[in-house]
This record gives C-alpha cells, structure tokens and sequence, in this order.
C-alpha cells in the first residue's frame, strides 16, 4: 500500500490499519480493502462504490480519481464511521448488525477488528441507481479469492443477497467447495442464506444477508447472527 501514508497524511484518516502489503499484488483489484488494527477474521463484503453518492459531481476529473484512489473504501469508512463527515446507511447499519443494541460500543470499536472488501471493482452511478453486472460478481469473487489467501478470513458477512446467486458455481469453477448452501427464515422480506466455503486446507462460513443501505431492521439481523453464530459476535462486542 506506497500510497497510503501519503492519503492518510492529505484526508487526515483517523483509523489505524493492519497493513498487508501482498494486497497490492493482487491483479483486478482497484481498491484495497479496509483491514483493522484488532483484525478478529471477520471479513465484511460489500458490494458497491457509487460515484456519487455523496456529491452532486460526476466530472470525469472525479471519476479517474476516485478509480484510482486506491484507498477510496479505507477513506469512505473512516469519513462516515469514524469523522461522520457524510451519512452512508449501508456502513452505520452493517456496524450496528454487528454491535446490536451494544450502545457502549463505539462504531469505530467494532470496525477495527473486521476487514472489509468491496466486491464490486468499479464504480456505479447512484443517479439513477445503477445495479452491478454478472461480470462484476465474476471478476470480484476471483479477487475474493486472492485477498481470502491473505486475510485468511474465517468468516464472512456478505451485505446483499444478489451476489449469492451463482456463488456455488464460481466457487466451484476456481476450485473452493461449497457446503449446505442454505436459505433460512425470512427477515425483512429477506431470506438469509448460510453457507460453509472449503478453500485448500481451510474453511470459511458465509452469510448472506440483506442489504444494510434501507428497509432494515439492525437488531433483527443481529440477532439471527448472533444465534447462528455466536462466537462471532461474542468476539466483536467483547470491551
């Protein structure tokens, strides 16, 4: 990451970060992943960057920056969770997913021990809403791959259900195995899906949950994580 010493200095970034320099290896990744300093191996996906989701600008100046920013998901992070300079639901609500109704747990608190990947590798129009393609799953899933040798997440929490459709398929073309692909009780209108992801020698268990941008209810969903997996939470709320 040669450049992020640089950003930190220039945006004043508050959150301190692991730092895996492999990552800047990876072919196809246009945006490092957010890794925090108490990393737990709990990896949050993401699925989208829009250009402009926070501004009213859609010069193409912007555009080739922030496509080449590449610490734009450290910066989106820390500006809305940690400064709250901008509101962005989708990452209070993915946080507060996690915490619950912890509310002597900061925001910040718990996002520094997960990492975060945003799927998606280019940027969306949020004016009009601009939905991802199959390629773009394709192409994110085979960086998931890369980062996943190392991270080494050992769970992960995939915000948005769209990206599990196919899942099993890609996973089984690049060689990880897919285990009790399964889809649980509706919440929200929401059927969380679970599964168990063999890579080599390690295992990882993935949930699949709805979209933390609207139309959520946090604690519900914390809930269902918390009785699905409760070593998880257990860890990220611990003081």
């Amino acid at each position: 990451m040669e450049n992020f010493n640089k950003v930190a200095k220039e945006r004043k970034i508050e959150l301190n970060l692991k730092p895996y320099p492999a990552l800047s290896k990876i072919a196809g990744l246009r945006w490092y992943p957010y890794v925090g300093e108490n990393y737990e191996n709990v990896m949050i996906i993401g699925e989208s960057h829009y250009i402009n989701e926070n501004t009213e600008e859609e010069s193409i100046d912007r555009q080739n920056y922030l496509d080449n920013l590449k610490e734009l998901t450290v910066v989106n992070l820390d500006d809305v969770i940690v400064k709250e300079n901008w509101r962005n639901p989708t990452y209070l609500n993915m946080i507060d997913v996690l915490r619950g109704d912890e509310s002597s747990i900061e925001r910040k608190d718990v996002l520094s021990k997960i990492s975060y990947y945003n799927l998606i590798q280019r940027h969306l129009s949020y004016n009009p809403i601009e939905r991802p393609l199959k390629e773009d799953y394709i192409e994110g899933w085979k960086c998931f791959l890369e980062i996943e040798s190392i991270l080494k997440p050992s769970f992960c929490l995939v915000i948005g259900v769209e990206s599990s459709k196919n899942f099993t398929e890609y996973m089984n073309v690049w060689g990880a195995k897919v285990d009790g692909f399964t889809h649980k009780e509706m919440i929200n209108n929401t059927y969380p899906r679970v599964c168990k992801v063999k890579i080599n020698d390690r295992e990882i268990d993935f949930c699949f949950i709805k979209h933390t941008s609207k139309y959520i209810s946090p604690l519900h969903w914390h809930q269902f994580i918390k009785d699905e997996y409760p070593n998880v939470i257990n860890n990220l709320i611990q003081v």
